[in-house]
């Protein structure tokens, strides 16, 4: 500027700008990294250290601000820097602000920009439970810490891949993290029936997402749960060395080993010799003990010999009374001839036929229980008397 006496002036004139912040994007970083915030402002004059501020929530963080230029009267850079290591969920994740403010001719100006944190989890079991009970089927539980959600999957002791269905061995449920669970995972592994032998050993929980993975075992033993062990055939056989018998399930640590029949005592299960313990039904002399049972030698077995006196008795009382049968037709016969011979012809009449009067009496009485029967026969001349050891109508 001259003025009008030829002499000079100067004057400074300062612009104000009233600060901005440079959007800044959101970030997403895995549980552990380091973080680094920058929130640049332009402003002029430049911004002092009171004048710019990181918030997370409403705490102020320690900056460190740099000015990488500074020009007089030109917009000027400031950045305010952070840096965060090893960043977890529960100190770090979050929203977080980014303020300005400036004294101005005009006022006071103040601006901010706000920008999320957010912090992925890779899976990290947290703990393999094998549970259960004498009366209850064992489960196995795995918790997992992770975010993304996880997948979770199962490794049975074979080292197959556990298979869930209702109609499986094994059913998995999973349950999701509750609003204050801090993404925690829960999958269950139930049993649908009975553990045996064959279930026991290392199960192994896998979990991934998209930052990573991490897996677990635990093992499943006899010690807290029921093992079925009689749906494996051979178990009282093999894994007891109890021959003879049949597996019972039952509560408890061992199942009964119930003896087949001729072996004894349960759980035991040795030959029984039905010779020794007469509990045969073979006839005097005749027993020979076997494993398991006993056969009967030439002789017959009892009952044999009453059934043969039955039968004899039986057959001599139908050869007696065919006897008496017979007997008693030859005495009636005699009897008739002798009748006819003691009212026959008389001589002295000049052989003519005298019909003698006669009469005949029987009188039957018993003797050492047999009928005897007394026979008599009267005639006008003589009387003939007879005793029968038998029994026989005339």
């Amino acid at each position: 500027v001259t003025n009008q006496r030829s002499s000079t002036a100067r004057s400074t004139l300062q612009v104000q700008v009233a600060p901005t912040i440079q959007p800044i994007p959101d970030r997403t970083l895995v549980e552990g990294d380091t973080l680094f915030i920058s929130c640049n402002v332009l402003s002029s004059p430049v911004l002092s250290e009171q004048g710019l501020d990181i918030f997370f929530g409403n705490t102020p963080l320690t900056l460190s601000l740099s000015t990488p230029f500074h020009f007089p009267n030109v917009l000027q850079e400031t950045i305010a820097s952070l840096t965060v290591p090893s960043v977890s969920v529960a100190n770090n994740e979050g929203v977080y602000v980014c303020w300005a403010e400036k004294d101005l001719v005009t006022g006071r100006a103040i601006v901010n920009e706000t920008f999320t944190v957010t912090i992925n989890i890779a899976p990290r079991i947290q703990e393999v439970r094998a549970l259960g009970s004498a009366s209850a089927r064992p489960y196995l539980e795995c918790e997992v810490r992770a975010r993304p959600l996880p997948t979770i999957s199962w490794l049975g002791p074979n080292g197959e891949q556990v298979v869930s269905g209702t109609q499986e061995t094994f059913t998995i449920l999973h349950t999701g993290p509750g609003p204050h669970a801090m993404f925690v995972t829960t999958s269950i592994l139930q049993m649908n029936r009975d553990a045996v032998p064959s279930d026991l050993g290392n199960y192994t929980c896998n979990a991934t997402n998209s930052i990573g993975a991490d897996q677990k075992s635990a093992k499943l033993t006899s010690d807290s749960i029921h093992v079925n062990n009689c749906q494996e055939a051979s178990y009282c056989a093999v894994n007891r060395s109890i021959a003879n018998s049949e597996c019972l399930n039952k509560p408890g640590p061992l199942e009964a080993c119930i003896c087949l029949p001729g072996y004894g005592p349960d759980n035991i299960c040795a030959d029984i010799d039905e010779c020794s313990l007469r509990t045969h039904n073979c006839s005097r002399g005749t027993c020979v003990n076997t494993n398991g049972s006993f056969t009967c030698g030439p002789d017959m077995p009892k009952g044999t010999e009453l059934g043969l006196t039955i039968v004899g008795v039986v057959a001599g009382s139908l050869v007696f009374t065919l006897l008496v049968v017979l007997t008693c037709a030859l005495r009636t016969r005699n009897r008739s001839r002798r009748i006819e011979r003691y009212a026959g012809t008389d001589s002295a009449a000049g052989g003519s036929k005298v019909n003698a009067a006669y009469s005949v009496s029987t009188e039957t009485v018993t003797m050492s229980g047999v009928n005897v029967q007394h026979h008599a026969e009267e005639e006008p001349d003589q009387i003939h008397v007879s005793w029968n050891l038998y029994s026989c109508d005339d």
